[in-house]
């Protein structure tokens, strides 16, 4: 009976550590499960946030793309009215000499006939009333071009304060990709 007794005891210890061992392990798959799915759900969120920063930078990478051809069209652009502003301020500089010049060989006749004056003070008035009106013709276009430029300069200006604005956004899309790496 006292083997028995053994047994029973024995038997008895042995299902209680049987049963403290299932609730440790029981409790310890809890914690392992509750541990992976939060760290399933940090990964689910660190693939959202770097698809959506990827998508987004690419978005923001083909307008800077964008953004910069227009600064370069409105950069040549501007470049060119600059161009032809000068040339029309030394054409209508050469224009006022002439008219000047002109206006000189009117008031001295002994010039007339020489050189490249004719000898007609009637051809020579017409020749100063053109001269005028090409001159003037000249400060009206000379005005449109300074207005052109300045409109211009100006839309260069907005176009490079939107550049920089998706640079600086794209500069911040690559700090978030680069923290989550």
């Amino acid at each position: 009976m006292a083997s028995r007794t053994a047994f029973l005891v024995a038997s008895i210890v042995i299902a209680c550590v049987c049963a403290d061992a299932r609730v440790n392990t029981q409790t310890q798959s809890a914690d392992i499960t509750t541990a992976l799915l939060t760290e399933v759900r940090a990964l689910r969120t660190t693939i959202a946030l770097v698809l959506g920063a990827g998508a987004n930078g690419q978005l923001t990478l083909g307008r800077l793309q964008l953004q910069e051809q227009r600064v370069n069209a409105i950069g040549a652009r501007l470049d060119t009215t600059r161009e032809r502003l000068g040339e029309t301020q030394r054409e209508a500089l050469e224009r006022r000499e002439y008219c000047k010049s002109l206006e000189s060989a009117l008031t001295t006749p002994a010039t007339w006939g020489h050189g490249e004056y004719p000898s007609s003070r009637e051809v020579l008035e017409q020749m100063l009333t053109k001269c005028r009106t090409d001159a003037a013709s000249a400060a009206v276009e000379i005005q449109r071009l300074t207005g052109e430029e300045a409109a211009l300069a100006a839309d260069l200006s907005t176009e490079q304060s939107r550049w920089s604005d998706l640079n600086r956004r794209l500069e911040e899309i690559e700090v978030v990709l680069s923290r989550n790496q």
